[in-house]
């Protein structure tokens, strides 16, 4: 499985709008240029997602869920940061 293509997937959607607004409303179209397997692939295009912070906490799920490490240790739980994060997020323009 590639976590480092998933996480480099939602770097860009971070940092890249029109990417990001891709990923959001045809995740199908935006990804399939990326190495990813089939399942992979599958996951992204059954995301549906209304801002980038919500698609990563479903992908961060699914990676966790399926046993992946998505690059941290095993034991790594993703904090609740909520609404802080979005607002500190959304101020600098990375929400879509």
């Amino acid at each position: 499985m590639s976590d480092n293509t998933l996480n480099s997937i939602m770097c860009l959607a971070l940092i890249d709008g029109k990417f990001r607004d891709g990923l959001l409303t045809d995740a199908g179209n935006v990804v399939c240029d990326f190495d990813l397997e089939s399942e992979e692939q599958d996951i992204l295009t059954a995301i549906k997602a209304d801002c980038v912070t919500d698609f990563a906490r479903e992908l961060h799920a699914w990676m966790v869920d399926r046993g992946g490490s998505n690059g941290h240790c095993r034991g790594y739980q993703a904090q609740q940061l909520g609404g802080m994060w979005d607002r500190r997020v959304s101020a600098l323009g990375a929400v879509g």
